[in-house]
């Protein structure tokens, strides 16, 4: 039989198939959390006594500790030997096949994120990890509960989670798979509603998969959110992507939106005026990009008479890039 334990969302312990009643008392599963998140290491009587009761006189106080634990040992019932005492300290010591999804999830992260493998290409391990780490992440860390220690953990592992739908989105995004990045996407602006730059990629993704209407709805959601929770306006970037998706379905123009090859395109920098004419060759460079995502790069010249368009045409792939994820270098020579 193996102990787990849930703290991301609903706080549950199940023994096998049996659910683990939680400590009598609010202090005791408090405690219980705080020895879990800090797992297999002995923590001082001192600090857990300046942690919980530092209110009290040491001796009311270690009275309390003590009566705790007692709770705590009591709800583990076929776990208990799990929680282990001394006279200096406590430690809750988890045994092989036992699982914390807690610590699965910062244990996913810190893979994902370590140095060495920050910047190699994505595999599909890599893109696994960050699908296990999300799916982990149900709720924040012990909702319901507002100690200080447990607000720090729970910012601490809400940025985690944060950082993780954006790599999703990207991935999704380099891979051309946009309505699996439309569904990250919208789980990033649920996580944190005054990401503006969060709301712009739902706008971005939600026109991509001709869902027009659909962008404009998000921008007005962003617009009522930011005056009812800052008093403030959507910044002019935001505000320049809805005037040109307005524009182009009022128009049914090409100004500079996502269009879509096969395979599809990436979306570009909306940050200057619209891009018209040159399709063709347009879906011919973002052919080349999306055959370098999957791995076959290749070398591409553009070439024609000077004030043509050349240079604003290999601009707009290279913001058509950055917008997946690429690093993109640019060099001039004459």
């Amino acid at each position: 039989m193996y102990l787990r334990v849930t703290l991301l969302g609903n706080y549950t312990l199940t023994w096998g198939e049996e659910t683990l009643t939680l400590p009598a008392t609010r202090k005791a599963r408090l405690l219980l959390a705080y020895l879990l998140l800090n797992h297999s290491r002995p923590i001082p009587r001192e600090r857990l006594l300046g942690l919980f009761w530092p209110e009290r006189p040491e001796a009311l106080a270690r009275r309390a500790l003590s009566n705790a634990l007692w709770h705590i040992r009591r709800s583990l019932g076929p776990a208990a030997n799990r929680l282990v005492t001394q006279e200096d300290d406590v430690a809750f010591v988890l045994q092989p096949g036992d699982w914390l999804d807690a610590d699965e999830f910062r244990s996913l992260y810190a893979e994902i994120n370590s140095p060495t493998n920050q910047h190699l290409p994505l595999s599909t391990e890599k893109v696994s990890k960050l699908q296990r780490a999300a799916a982990l992440y149900r709720a924040d860390l012990l909702e319901g509960y507002y100690e200080d220690w447990v607000l720090f953990e729970r910012e601490r592992l809400r940025e985690f989670y944060l950082q993780i739908l954006a790599q999703l989105i990207t991935v999704h995004k380099q891979r051309g798979e946009y309505n699996q990045a439309l569904t990250y996407a919208l789980r990033l602006v649920a996580a944190d509603p005054l990401r503006e730059e969060a709301h712009r990629e739902l706008m971005r993704l939600y026109h991509l998969l001709g869902r027009p209407r659909a962008a404009l709805n998000q921008y007005e959601t962003l617009r009522r959110l930011l005056q009812d929770e800052l008093r403030a306006e959507p910044t002019p970037s935001t505000t320049a992507l809805y005037n040109e998706i307005a524009a182009a379905l009022e128009e049914a123009a090409p100004p500079h939106l996502p269009i879509r090859p096969s395979p599809p395109p990436i979306l570009g920098n909306l940050a200057h005026l619209p891009f018209i004419g040159r399709r063709n060759e347009r879906l011919a460079l973002l052919d080349a990009l999306q055959a370098a995502a999957n791995g076959h790069g290749t070398f591409v010249l553009v070439e024609g008479e000077a004030g043509v368009g050349k240079s604003r045409l290999v601009a707009e792939l290279a913001a058509d890039a950055r917008w997946r994820g690429f690093l993109v270098g640019v060099g001039r020579a004459t």
